[in-house]
């Protein structure tokens, strides 16, 4: 690779993989982020190790000015970077290349790609399209958005298949990517907040089959109409997956999953992890497996073992009868939903946090229906509020910290209930990340 000096702007999980791969291929690296030294560090993503390294040179606390921009050859962005920033808007105007992590990887990686994006279920897709496949006998491995960095998976083999879970934000920024799978989960309000508009925001999922030919695959969701869409702008065989029509490829049919092609695979009382949205991954990671030629009752046998994934619908303690589950991956109102949706006991849910300006109104309409009572936290709380005074929906409370908010929430709820953190709202503002959301909430509730 061309030994050039870059900028990396954002000094999270893949700023700092970024950095290590270019210091080991022997480039200069100027690392920046407008958080503190101190900041960055609480995020315990290896940070001090990096900087014992003297070809990186830091900025933290403050944007890059121009002139360190204009030192170098190409600048590489982290998926929360917003666009718009002036750094970016210098390198641009000098002529100076602008990728996301995922696009500089592409570079280095020689194996297949089944990419999985989507507003919801992306994460366990990804988890689950790695696992069977390796119980398939490939060399298989999960990587992108679930905090495993495209780049740190760059010298992989030709005959690797990397579960690449990738974002509306990394593939705005992305170019050259031909997956030789892809999938679509959903795509429902999310982010607008950086795209502005729902039209945006489709169109950035869109471009995750933009480069996709003849025997690629893309696997849709048939039962969302937008997604269904896609199917007229592919160049690709298209697959359908349904947990209502049974007559598409994969389908939800008395219980069970079906595969056109190959009939029953398993009953979903089989399966460790629960609920109609589970289903539907299972089947997108069946149709992903399906597509490299793998052996499906393998990967049968191993949807029988499959864990939840940490922080979506995961069950955490019990406690005088009343349940804890911990689901703050839960950072949107539909996510929210998905998580409601697989509980038949009432539910205590603590809801809110940074506001993505997205609407709570569908939510409520299951929650009037589905919860004993809410507790109210962060940016978002006075916003949801408002959503349940309009709706009728009268027993919540308001809290100021995480604590106080799982502690009101258990002295609402009555044996049987279950206690759901599922926020509906992204995790900024309170905590570094969803994950260290989640974590505190098992910390505590472990030791009530």
């Amino acid at each position: 690779m061309e030994k050039k000096k870059y900028m990396i702007i954002g000094a999270a999980r893949s700023g700092i993989s970024a950095s290590r791969f270019l210091r080991k291929n022997g480039c200069d690296v100027i690392l920046t982020d407008t958080k503190s030294y101190e900041e960055l560090c609480r995020e315990d993503y290896g940070l001090p190790e990096l900087l014992t390294d003297k070809g990186i040179v830091t900025v933290f606390g403050r944007q890059p000015s121009d002139e360190e921009v204009l030192s170098c050859g190409e600048v590489i962005i982290s998926p929360g970077v917003p666009p718009d920033i002036k750094p970016l808007q210098t390198a641009s105007a000098n002529g100076i290349p602008v990728v996301s992590e995922v696009e500089f990887a592409l570079r280095f990686f020689r194996g297949r790609i089944a990419a999985i994006t989507g507003t919801n279920g992306k994460t366990t897709t990804t988890y689950l399209t790695a696992a069977l496949l390796k119980a398939a006998g490939f060399d298989s491995f999960e990587c992108g958005n679930i905090g495993i960095p495209f780049i740190d998976r760059a010298g992989a083999s030709e005959d690797s298949i990397a579960a690449l879970e990738i974002s509306s934000f990394q593939l705005s920024m992305t170019e050259h990517m031909r997956p030789k799978a892809a999938v679509v989960t959903n795509i429902t309000p999310d982010h607008l907040d950086r795209h502005k508009t729902m039209e945006n925001y489709i169109a950035a999922k869109a471009r995750v089959f933009m480069n996709m030919k003849d025997d690629d695959v893309l696997i849709l969701n048939h039962d969302d109409p937008v997604v269904r869409g896609f199917k007229d702008k592919a160049q690709c065989r298209v697959k359908f997956f349904s947990i209502k029509d049974t007559d598409t490829d994969a389908y939800l049919l008395d219980g069970a999953i079906y595969l056109k092609d190959y009939g029953k695979v398993i009953d979903t009382k089989d399966m460790k992890i629960i609920g109609p949205h589970n289903a539907a991954n299972a089947m997108c990671a069946l149709l992903v497996c399906e597509s490299f030629g793998a052996d499906i009752k393998k990967c049968a046998e191993e949807l029988k073992v499959f864990s939840p994934v940490e922080h979506r619908v995961e069950f955490v303690r019990e406690v005088n009868g009343v349940r804890f589950v911990n689901d703050s991956k839960g950072t949107n109102p539909d996510a929210t939903i998905t998580a409601i949706n697989s509980f038949d006991c009432p539910l205590v849910m603590i809801l809110g946090g940074y506001d993505k300006h997205n609407d709570f109104d569908e939510m409520f309409e299951l929650l009037v229906k589905k919860a004993r009572g809410f507790v109210a936290i962060g940016q978002t709380a006075e916003k949801i509020i408002e959503t349940a005074e309009k709706f009728g929906f009268k027993n919540y409370q308001r809290a100021e910290t995480f604590e106080e908010a799982i502690d009101k929430a258990y002295g609402m709820a009555q044996a049987g209930d279950c206690v759901l953190l599922s926020p509906a709202c992204a995790s900024w503002g309170m905590f570094d990340n969803f994950e260290q959301r989640g974590e505190i909430f098992k910390d505590y509730v472990n030791k009530m």
